[in-house]
This record gives structure tokens, C-alpha cells and sequence, in this order.
């Protein structure tokens, strides 16, 4: 029977990969593909190998991921149910050879050593194909540092908004200004920023067609979520899109998702300029009290806390009707000043907030009255910025409309 299989695989019916390398590439696109999708073919992922690469593809219509592994052999393009593989071949040493060859039009034959496993597969031609960008008549590409990722995207995600309403506000928006890339999110509450300088991005954004006027590059979240998932290492990514998709690539996976087609807030009339009123904070101490003000938070009750300044110190004061009170001191500096009287914010949104500052310490600006939003900065990063709403007044950020009322229903005379 060895010989039999060797030889389907010569005449290239079949395909041998490692078993190490190809667990690492089916995780990859296990994301994009729902075991629940009203379209079965959905549920599967593409798997097709020539040219001593196998290229695996999954789609949920919003996001597409693709990734390849090096295969000797030639397999034509089949669906299969990723998890199911995945489960095959993730227990087996790295290096172990695992071969895929189709049985029939509607069955894929997995062969390990001895072992032979026979899963149901789906035609192929159904496939749903997602334009990509470079399909675009217009269309342009920023090579950037792996890292980007990592050290910008994923410090701006935990703010993007899932208000449906407000649909906008459901990806990260890429701002470009000269040589600088400005990467924003906001639900709202807070507001996330973080600025690095890329040669030429403004001009290559422009020409691609997704920054003109008004209109900005807004990336979905989902694509940016996948991004933060799978994009690791020092490897170099490009970043390309037209008006209407976007895709991020790197060595090992490439990412295309829809843009978010809105405009994007002047979120500058948010982001006032930092004054000396406020302190350097100690992150990890401001942190552990945040985390232990928790001990006093019922479940279902607010999770408010009031910061203020007394004995020379910062104070952290956390007051529950049915838990208790406490007040915790942290270590800090002050720039100037601060209001007399406390302010009171959110302790989630506080902890999402430090939680991305890098640095061993952070900057809590003060930008006017007790009930104005206030500005964290990282101390040795300034050019990632956070405003924060405090918990009472109005909660929207100003630089949306509010909402007029209604008018008053007239009634025809009888």
C-alpha cells in the first residue's frame, strides 16, 4: 500500500507537508471560518497546492485570510473543514510527513504513516471570491515594520466603538499628514491616538484613492483584530488598499478586509493641548490600585472612582453603599495643579487606557474644568495620546451633532 501512495503522489494526485508547519498555517484561518455560517461552504477553507506550495484560504465575507505552506506535489483546489485537520495533524511531531490527496470529487484522504483518515469535502468552484485591492484600478501600498501592528493598532483596538448607529466608529481610522501616519479610535468615552512617522504615507495614501477631502481610511475592526491575532515577529507588512478594501501582508499571511465607507469625526476639536496642570503617574502603582478598588465593585454597580489630590498626594477613592469605601495613594508628581474638587471616571476605562501605555509612567493632564475630558500621555512616548470623558456630564464627544428633537406632532383640524 506504501508503494501505491508513493506513487499517486508522483503522478501529482496528491500532495506531503509537515505536520509542524501546516497545524501553524491551518490556526492562521481558523479565525475567519464559523462552524455556524448559513452558507456551508463558508464553514470550509480553500485548500489548493502547486508550484511546492499549498495555499489555504478562509472567508467569512468580511475578511478573508490566506497563508501558505511549502508542499512537494500538486493537490487541486478542494474545501475542507479546517478544525477537523487541524485536530489531525497538531499532536504530531513537526516534522512528521502528512500527505492530502483527493479520494473523490466529495472526499479528501489524509495519510499519516500508517494511519488513513477520509473527510467529506466541498466542490471547490463554489468558492467565493473577495476582490482584492491590487484588482483596483487605483492602488497603494505603505511597507511598514511588523511592529506597527503590535505597538500601534493594537494599543487603539479596545477603543473602537460597536455602536451599530454610529457604524463609523467601528475601525481604526488612518489619518495621514505629510510623513506622519496618525492611527485614532473612539467610542465616545475615550478616544485612542497613536502617531509614527513613515516616510512618503501621506502620498501614497492620497494616491491610492482612500484619502481625498473629508475621507479618511477607516479599517474595520475586524481586519484590525485579525491583524493584532496573527501578525507576529520582525518581519517587514505592507499595508494596500483601494477605496473600497484593504489588505495587510506579511511573510507568512495575508489579510484583506472591507473598509468602513463613512467619514470619520474631526476628532481634532477632541484632542486640546496639554497643559502643565496635572501629574506623572506611576504606571504599575496606579494600576494595582485600580485592580484591588475592585474589591468593593458589586457586580451589576457602578464601577465609578474619584481622583483627587490631598496631603500632597494622589488619591484613588472608591465609595460603595452596600461594600465599603476605600482610599488609595499612588505615587506622583505634580506638573502644576489640579481642580479643588474631585472627578470621577470610569475604572474600566481607566484600566483599558494605562493598560496601553508602554513606558513606566504616564502623564494625566488636566484640560480645564472638572467636568472636561481629561489627557493621558505615555511619559516616554508622547506621541501616543488617550482622552478620557470623566463619568458625569455629557458623555458624547463634542465634535458630533447632537441629536435634534423631535417636532411636535400637529394634528389636522377635524
Amino acid at each position: 500500500m506504501g508503494n501505491t501512495r508513493k506513487s499517486r503522489i508522483a503522478e501529482g494526485a496528491g500532495i506531503s507537508v509537515d505536520a509542524g508547519a501546516f497545524s501553524q498555517a491551518l490556526a492562521r484561518v481558523i479565525s475567519a471560518c464559523h462552524q455556524k455560517a448559513t452558507i456551508p461552504i463558508l464553514s470550509t477553507a480553500r485548500l489548493a497546492a502547486g508550484h511546492s506550495r499549498l495555499e489555504i484560504v478562509s472567508t467569512d465575507l468580511d475578511i478573508e485570510i490566506r497563508t501558505h505552506v511549502a508542499a512537494a506535489g500538486k493537490l487541486e483546489a478542494v474545501c475542507v473543514d479546517p478544525r477537523v485537520l487541524r485536530d489531525i495533524v497538531r499532536g504530531l511531531p513537526a516534522t512528521q510527513r502528512v500527505t492530502l490527496a483527493l479520494r473523490a470529487a466529495n472526499e479528501l484522504l489524509v495519510l499519516v504513516d500508517e494511519e488513513e483518515w477520509l473527510l467529506p469535502a466541498v466542490d471547490a468552484k463554489d468558492w467565493p471570491k473577495m476582490k482584492r485591492p491590487e484588482d483596483a484600478l487605483k492602488h497603494g501600498a505603505i511597507q511598514l515594520d511588523a511592529g506597527f501592528v503590535g505597538d500601534v493598532l493594537a494599543r487603539v483596538a479596545p477603543f473602537i466603538s460597536n455602536e451599530e448607529t454610529r457604524y463609523y466608529l467601528n475601525g481604526v481610522c488612518l489619518d495621514p499628514d505629510g510623513d506622519r501616519l496618525f492611527s485614532v479610535t473612539t467610542d465616545g468615552h475615550r478616544l485612542g491616538r497613536v502617531e509614527r512617522n513613515i516616510a512618503g504615507v501621506g502620498a501614497a495614501m492620497e494616491a491610492a484613492g482612500y484619502v481625498a477631502g473629508e475621507r479618511r481610511c477607516i479599517v474595520s475592526s475586524l481586519l484590525v483584530r485579525a491583524a493584532v491575532n496573527l501578525v507576529r515577529g520582525p518581519a517587514r507588512l505592507t499595508i494596500s488598499a483601494s477605496p473600497f478594501l484593504c489588505r495587510i501582508d506579511t511573510e507568512a499571511v495575508s489579510i484583506t478586509g472591507r473598509m468602513i465607507d463613512g467619514t470619520y469625526p474631526d476628532y481634532h476639536r477632541v484632542l486640546c493641548e496639554a497643559t502643565d496642570a496635572g501629574y506623572e503617574v506611576d504606571r504599575l502603582a496606579f494600576l494595582s490600585a485600580l485592580g484591588r478598588l475592585k474589591a468593593i465593585e458589586a457586580r451589576g454597580s457602578s464601577c465609578g472612582l474619584t481622583l483627587c489630590w490631598r496631603k500632597g498626594a494622589l488619591y484613588l477613592d472608591r465609595r460603595d453603599a452596600d461594600r465599603g469605601r476605600a482610599s488609595i495613594p499612588v505615587p506622583a508628581a505634580p506638573l502644576r495643579s489640579w481642580p479643588d474638587q474631585p472627578i470621577s471616571f470610569d475604572r474600566r476605562y481607566l484600566v483599558a487606557i494605562v493598560q496601553q501605555i508602554r513606558g513606566s509612567a504616564f502623564r494625566l493632564h488636566w484640560t480645564g474644568s472638572a467636568s472636561s475630558q481629561v489627557r493621558i500621555s505615555d511619559a516616554s512616548d508622547p506621541a501616543s495620546t488617550f482622552i478620557l470623558m470623566p463619568m458625569r456630564g455629557e458623555t458624547a464627544l463634542p465634535h458630533e451633532p447632537p441629536v435634534p428633537p423631535a417636532e411636535p406632532e400637529v394634528r389636522a383640524a377635524e
